[in-house]
């Protein structure tokens, strides 16, 4: 699937006017999961005027579960993009293979820490920043806050962690674990020796059901504030997560290839919404407004 648009505004002649272009690399996925990819992209082609005011062409290239590298490599060569935006994993892949000249800016991936420094990034796992000021706000009692990582994949986000919970005035600790059985035996070892309103930040997207059953199950016990890096444990009993403002997030993308954005500024998401459980919250003697605290709300009513 091919496209192309232009902006501000629409049409042939403003097309051929345009100084700049940006091609955005994406895979197809089936519903509803592709509504994430039509949100960013979204937000790519709808750009803040006052932060890009020339016209932009955004030439959109759709990758298949067949699509083949050479195909890529020739479109990308005939449109010639002033940079390229490439999202999701197959999206990067594709991309680095090809070792373009142009600007590479990944998005819509859990981690950036594979990828060669050259390349700029925003990967889908809310800033550490961000995230602490949401902890403060919704649950200000907390002070210590534990966490299990992998080291491969979220080395990156644990360091800045690190350094935004000492300017929150916040105590981490942190725990490697390469695999999934590690991780479990790590978080039995942890939640009996945490003082009570202390916190848990799951990281771990897979983590198996019994084991955060088991971390669920202790922290209600316990009075432990519980928020997860996966909307999907709200539902199952976490006290909140952030989850992402995908239009949002298409135009810091954009913005970022075309280097209007700090190359210093954070690399992780800034801009979210905040799903909380309003059941644990009541729990834990919290009393959240709808708006002002969260945007999404389990269990449904």
């Amino acid at each position: 699937m091919l496209a192309l648009f232009a902006l501000p505004g629409s049409g042939w002649a403003q097309q051929q006017t345009a100084q700049k272009s940006v091609a955005v690399i994406y895979p197809k996925v089936r519903e509803p999961f592709d509504r994430v990819f039509n949100d960013i992209i979204q937000g790519i082609s709808q750009p803040q005027p006052e932060a890009i005011k020339e016209k932009i062409n955004i030439l959109l290239y759709q990758l298949n579960s067949d699509s083949k590298q050479e195909k890529l490599s020739t479109w990308l060569k005939q449109k010639n993009p002033s940079a390229i935006i490439a999202l999701g994993i197959s999206g990067q892949n594709q991309v680095l293979l090809l070792k373009p000249t142009q600007p590479v800016v990944i998005g819509a991936v859990k981690t950036l820490q594979s990828l060669p420094p050259v390349y700029q990034g925003i990967a889908f796992s809310p800033d550490p920043k961000v995230l602490f000021n949401r902890v403060k706000h919704l649950a200000p009692f907390v002070k210590n806050i534990a966490v299990v990582y992998h080291p491969k994949h979220n080395a990156d986000l644990i360091n800045r962690a690190l350094s935004m919970a000492q300017s929150a005035d916040l105590v981490l600790q942190t725990y490697p674990a390469t695999k999934q059985r590690e991780a479990a035996k790590k978080y039995r070892a942890i939640l009996p020796t945490l003082p009570r309103h202390s916190a848990i930040w799951i990281t771990y997207d897979q983590l198996d059901r019994s084991v955060l059953a088991d971390i669920l199950s202790v922290a209600w016990q316990r009075q432990l504030v519980v928020f997860s890096s996966t909307s999907s444990h709200v539902k199952a009993g976490a006290l909140f997560s952030l989850y992402p403002n995908n239009i949002v997030l298409g135009r810091k993308l954009v913005e970022t290839a075309l280097g209007i954005n700090d190359k210093n500024s954070s690399n992780f998401l800034q801009d979210v919404y905040t799903a909380v459980n309003l059941r644990t919250a009541t729990h834990l003697g919290l009393k959240l407004e709808k708006n002002k605290d969260y945007d999404l709300s389990f269990p449904s009513r």
